[in-house]
């Protein structure tokens, strides 16, 4: 299943670039909620496959990912509706030349517009539900390999941070751990790559938190080699 839902996820995750690109997020009524949903879309990416290994064991991670395929399923259905309206828009003009699938022809009629807008936010919200679950009510992610940490800090745009502007205990609660972890996890030995994946939803300091990390003394002295993605 997490194959299908993958493709499908990335499928959708491709839609909502060219939502941003053609700016039209005002057009549907939905300033911000784009690309907050391609932002959920992305963290749900991240730990696909560790839910689609382990669910076979515990049915609280096949309900989630169930919930995921019925959300994915609508989405596509999105999709679909803005390529038979952009072919039907697009039949009757000598102007087009054939090539590509140019969204903002989708959006000449208003209904179609705000009952897309609509659908937008649906998935939206329910997407965000789905990955609060996945992250506060099941076992997919404390395990090794992916570390569940959500902040309450805002985010910022780039590694460096002032210390000073972060406040609130649970921001360095969530440092001290793990920068703890991931230390003693590279003093010990490992047989398999760790990933440690920062998951939650959009606005909440997920950038924040990994910025401090990056820049901890004690992960400078203990890794020779850091690259800031």
């Amino acid at each position: 299943m997490a194959m299908i839902l993958d493709a499908f996820l990335s499928k959708f995750s491709e839609f909502l670039v060219q939502m941003v690109t053609d700016e039209v997020g005002m057009l549907l009524g939905i300033p911000g909620q784009i690309e907050k949903l391609g932002e959920t879309v992305r963290d749900i990416q991240c730990v696909l496959a560790d839910a689609e290994r382990k669910q076979s064991n515990d049915k609280t991670i096949e309900r989630w990912l169930m919930q995921l395929k019925d959300v994915m399923y609508d989405a596509d259905d999105v999709i679909d509706l803005c390529q038979i309206k952009a072919k039907e828009r697009l039949a009757g003009s000598s102007s087009h030349s054939g090539c590509g699938f140019p969204l903002l022809s989708c959006f000449g009629n208003p209904f179609f517009a705000h009952e897309i807008g609509s659908k937008i936010k649906d998935i939206n919200s329910r997407l965000e539900g789905i990955a609060n679950l996945g992250l506060t009510q099941s076992p997919i992610f404390p395990t090794h390999g992916v570390r569940r940490v959500d902040s309450i800090i805002s985010r910022e745009t780039d590694h460096l941070i002032v210390v000073d502007d972060i406040v609130g205990e649970k921001i360095e609660e969530d440092t001290e751990m793990l920068v703890s972890w991931l230390t003693e996890e590279e003093k010990g030995v490992r047989e398999n790559i760790c990933v440690v994946a920062i998951l939650g939803m959009g606005g909440i300091g997920k950038s924040t938190l990994a910025k401090k990390i990056f820049n901890d003394p004690r992960i400078e002295d203990e890794f020779q080699l850091k690259i800031w993605l």
